[in-house]
Formats: C-alpha cells, sequence, structure tokens
C-alpha cells in the first residue's frame, strides 16, 4: 500500500511539475516575458489534499498536507526541493535534486538517510522537451494567452495583485505529462503494476478534466507572484482510470482470480487537492551543486523502487 501512495505522490509531482508556470500588453505582456526569459528563481508549493482509498469494503480517508521550497536555474537545467509532508499521523522530510550527469538527467532523492537516484530523460531527450515546451518555466500557463479573463484584485500583505483565471485544458495537460518528463510514462504504469502502451495512455488522458487556474500579477515589479489551482476533479478522473485499468487487460495478466476481485473492488476518490505557488527572485536565486552521497548513490531502474 505505501508503494501505492508512494507512485500517488510521484504522479502530483509529475502533473504540478507540468502545470508549474501570462497575456495582453503592458504589465501583464511585461511579466509574462519576465518569467519566460528568466534563468533562475525561487517558489514556494502548498498542497491541501484530501482523498478516500476504498477496498474490499474498507474504507481509509487520507489527508496529505505538503509545503515545498524550490529553487529552478534553466540554463543549465536543474532544480532543488525541500519539501515537507504530512500524511496518514507520520511526518516526512524530503530533499531532491534534478541535474545533468553525464549523458542524462537524473532525480535525486533522500527522504531519511538514504539517497537514490533515477534517469529522467537523455540530455537530447530534455533538449526537445526544453525546446518544444515551457514544462520548467512559469509561463507554461500562457500558452493560450487570449483566454485568460480578468478577475478581482487580491491583497496579500497590504500589497494589491491584479488576478486572471483561465483553463487548463485536457489537449493542453495530456501535452504537457507526454513531453515533459522523460519517466512520465513509466510514472503512470507504476500505478497500474504494468507498462502502459501509447494507445492507453492516450485512452486515460483523453478522460482526465480541465483544470481552471488564477494567475497573480505584482504590477509594481512587472512579475507573475502566485499561480492557484485545484487539481480534484482532474486526479480524480485520472486515477479512476488508472486503477480501472490494474484490474483489466494485459495489467492483470499474473494476477489471481481473488487478486483481480480486490483490484476491481479499489477506488480512490479525490476530494480536495488545492495548488499554490509562490514565484519570487527571479534571476536572483542562491546557485547550488547537488551533493557528493547522491551523486554517489546507487542508480534506481525505476522511480518507485
Amino acid at each position: 500500500m505505501k508503494k501505492r501512495i508512494s507512485a500517488v505522490v510521484l504522479v502530483l509531482a509529475m502533473v504540478v511539475s507540468c502545470m508549474t508556470g501570462c497575456g495582453k500588453k503592458d504589465v501583464l505582456q511585461a511579466a509574462v516575458e519576465t518569467a519566460q526569459s528568466a534563468k533562475n528563481m525561487d517558489a514556494t508549493l502548498k498542497m491541501d489534499m484530501s482523498m478516500k482509498m476504498s477496498v474490499a469494503g474498507q474504507e481509509q480517508t487520507l489527508d496529505m498536507n505538503m509545503d515545498g521550497d524550490m529553487t529552478i536555474f534553466t540554463d543549465p537545467l536543474k532544480y532543488k526541493m525541500n519539501m515537507s509532508m504530512k500524511m496518514a499521523g507520520q511526518d516526512t522530510k524530503m530533499e531532491s535534486y534534478m541535474a545533468k550527469e553525464g549523458e542524462n538527467y537524473m532525480t535525486y532523492t533522500n527522504s531519511g538517510t538514504t539517497w537514490s537516484k533515477v534517469k529522467v530523460a537523455s540530455a537530447d531527450e530534455m533538449d526537445k522537451v526544453k525546446a518544444q515546451s515551457d514544462a520548467y518555466n512559469v509561463a507554461s500557463f500562457f500558452k493560450n494567452k487570449e483566454d485568460l479573463k480578468p478577475g478581482e484584485d487580491a491583497t496579500e500583505n497590504d500589497k494589491t495583485y491584479k488576478t486572471y483565471t483561465a483553463v487548463m485544458t485536457k489537449e493542453m495537460m495530456k501535452e504537457a505529462m507526454e513531453s515533459s518528463m522523460g519517466n512520465s510514462l513509466d510514472s503512470l504504469s507504476s500505478l497500474t503494476g504494468g507498462k502502459l502502451d501509447k494507445d492507453k495512455l492516450d485512452s486515460i488522458l483523453d478522460s482526465i478534466k480541465d483544470v481552471t487556474y488564477t494567475i497573480w500579477v505584482d504590477e509594481e515589479e512587472a512579475v507573475i507572484y502566485r499561480v492557484k489551482y485545484s487539481m480534484a476533479e482532474m486526479m480524480d478522473s485520472l486515477m479512476s482510470q488508472l486503477f480501472a485499468s490494474m484490474a483489466s487487460g494485459s495489467d492483470a495478466d499474473g494476477m489471481t482470480a481473488e487478486q483481480k476481485k480486490v483490484m476491481k473492488s479499489l477506488k480512490i476518490e479525490i476530494g480536495k487537492c488545492d495548488i499554490d505557488i509562490v514565484y519570487k527572485n527571479y534571476n536572483e536565486a542562491t546557485d547550488f551543486e547537488i551533493p557528493a552521497e547522491a551523486l554517489a548513490a546507487k542508480e534506481a531502474t525505476s522511480a518507485t523502487e
């Protein structure tokens, strides 16, 4: 069960990485250009999630609260994140990095005392991703600038921000999830216990719900300050499709009749999944190195190993 929960968190992290990301002329356009051209930045991430798991007539509700501090550099591409997570009465702290090592990009994770590392993509694959998408750029929310609609002003710490709302369609999400990370297919497959082929992945992603998001723009600094959105409906539809595939088709090969029965009864309902990302220190983030013990870690063959 812990492995399945970890896989759910990995998918959430992947989806969030796909959406970390404005517009019109003047201040909004300037904010977009700053985001698009930024070589580095810091960000804070908060996620408030609640999900109900039921299997064989038994139910369990899991609440998860996550706080993270991120630093992202785009040239060369690398990031680090310190994350604190509370789930099922347990507090977990995690330190993670991504950077190029040799001819590949790797992620390095320490959730206690042991480092692990996993290949994300080859350098060539990552270069293509960087050229084709804004997956690691705050401006990824603004591919459809004409869809932004002005909202009510928001105030925080005696400062007023302009807000805009728009929709991340399932087509946009599908494109991001397929192209933003080299191991995205394997991350989704880890939830089904088998390999997802392209047709099945397309079918699952075609079922996900659109996501409405809100952007806060700092007019004084002409930068994107915050992005807020709920992924509850999208994640609920995604989880339903993923776990349904566990009890059908090739994903069920090798299961006993009893195991198939249990898997068919397995349901996950996402009641809440609120994301709040605040961006700061555009082009002023402090540089960092990957810890030596992380570089020396044994490479795992999958994200859930």
